[in-house]
């Protein structure tokens, strides 16, 4: 047999062992096959090559705009299919393998498919995904000169102009796909005999993703968007309570960042430097005279940490004070009744805390707060996380964190007048009655 032979046979010898090789070292790698994810989350393709360890690993995808690779997590960007290649090496040799993408956009849901709203009232619209994550919402009045509406987020804000009809066209966008939902909005007459406010609804049954649902009122003016000369801002408050003669208030936003006790000694509510500053700097600063006038004084009892054996101190007379945490884990007054994470107890401060040594989580754009009641130690004080979960061991000189006022106002001295139907302002109002 001639060499030329001999050496062709060689040849394809080793050719047909080169790819039996090749094909027994693919198949002791498993590399993610398919994926699903819904739009706007990430996942990741697994590499699971034994003992070895894959290099140089590269991606890509055959159609960003569904889903890319970046820094080694699956990005799904939209609603379709596509395919990922994983390149890398392995013991010398290159290997690639293919995982099918199947992005998802998840059912979007409103609260309400009808409301009814009263003249100078608003109502709130809530848009949700099951899952996935919301890219917009739009909301559209057919007839503003029944009912207007804005965003609050991605909720919306309806607001009853005149008696009559109309339709709110919501348009949510899931990484690009579109859908489109109707509302019919019923305006009546508004009750002069009922104040456009109410108790907020119970969180008997709240989960951690179910915010905070009531009335909200504008009262006093304090500076909040840090631009001076544009004058200070409405105050927009909670409304927790509403009795006969009062309603209990509780500032929407951290209007301020400080200690709740300057010095770094045994605390009480009683003896809190903040106290003092409440009940004259801020009084004064966001209160007219008259105003002030229809502000009650509060019997304030802060309970002991039994817990922790801890004081509450003595009970105070103050016009402005700081909520307890038993406050802020009262269902009547729509907060959940646990410590745990909650929605209803996340806070944002205003751009003027901000500017003024507030600090802002950058994950979730949320701020930290101080309760006025004691936690493990005399020298902590409980406090409520940017996560709305409440803590009792921080310290009282930990740093300036946000202050969320509350007050007690007397019903026969005010009245509270629907929004104006014209201008930002999209909450009721607290005005002095005439003398």
């Amino acid at each position: 047999m001639s060499d030329s032979k001999v050496n062709g046979k060689m040849d394809t010898d080793t050719s047909v062992n080169n790819q039996m090789m090749a094909l027994r070292d693919t198949a002791m790698v498993n590399v993610t096959d398919k994926l699903t994810i819904y739009s706007g989350n990430t996942d990741s393709i697994n590499i699971d090559a034994g003992e070895e360890i894959p290099e140089n690993i590269s991606y890509r995808s055959e159609d960003d705009s569904i889903a890319e690779v970046r820094k080694g997590y699956v990005v799904a960007n939209r609603e379709g299919e596509t395919n990922i290649i994983t390149s890398f090496s392995l013991a010398g040799k290159e290997m690639s393998f293919h995982t099918q993408i199947t992005v998802l956009a998840g059912t979007v849901t409103v609260s309400s498919s009808e409301l009814e709203v009263m003249e100078g009232t608003t109502k709130k619209l809530k848009t949700k995904l099951d899952k996935g994550v919301l890219s917009g919402v739009s909301y559209i009045s057919d007839n503003t000169d029944v009912a207007t509406v804005v965003n609050d987020g991605v909720d919306g804000i309806i607001s009853g102009v005149s008696k009559g009809r109309a339709t709110i066209t919501v348009t949510a966008n899931v990484s690009g796909s579109i859908t489109v939902k109707e509302v019919i909005v019923t305006v009546s007459d508004f009750d002069k005999g009922d104040i456009p406010i109410q108790n907020p609804v119970q969180a008997d049954n709240f989960k951690e993703e179910d915010d905070w649902q009531g009335s909200r009122v504008n009262f006093g003016r304090f500076e909040q968007d840090n631009r001076i000369s544009n004058g200070k801002e409405p105050i927009l408050w909670r409304v927790l309570e509403v009795e006969d003669n009062s309603v209990l208030l509780l500032a929407e936003y951290g209007l301020i960042c400080k200690n709740i006790h300057e010095t770094f000694e045994d605390f009480t509510w009683e003896t809190s430097t903040l106290r003092n500053w409440l009940n004259t700097s801020f009084l004064d600063m966001a209160f007219t005279n008259q105003e002030r006038k229809a502000i009650l004084d509060s019997n304030i009892d802060t309970p002991d940490n039994i817990e922790w054996g801890t004081k509450g101190g003595g009970n105070t007379i103050d016009k402005v004070f700081l909520p307890s945490v038993q406050d802020v884990m009262n269902p009547a007054y729509g907060f959940p009744a646990n410590m745990e994470t909650s929605k209803a107890r996340m806070l944002q401060c205003t751009a003027y805390a901000r500017k003024n040594g507030g600090y802002i989580n950058k994950d979730n754009g949320n701020t930290c707060w101080w309760l006025r009641s004691p936690g493990f130690h005399q020298k902590y004080a409980d406090y409520v996380f940017t996560t709305g979960a409440i803590t009792e061991n921080y310290f009282i000189g930990r740093r300036y964190d946000a202050i969320r006022p509350a007050i007690r106002v007397d019903l026969s001295m005010v009245q509270i007048k629907p929004r104006q139907k014209t201008g930002e302002n999209i909450y009721p109002y607290i005005s002095l009655l005439p003398n």
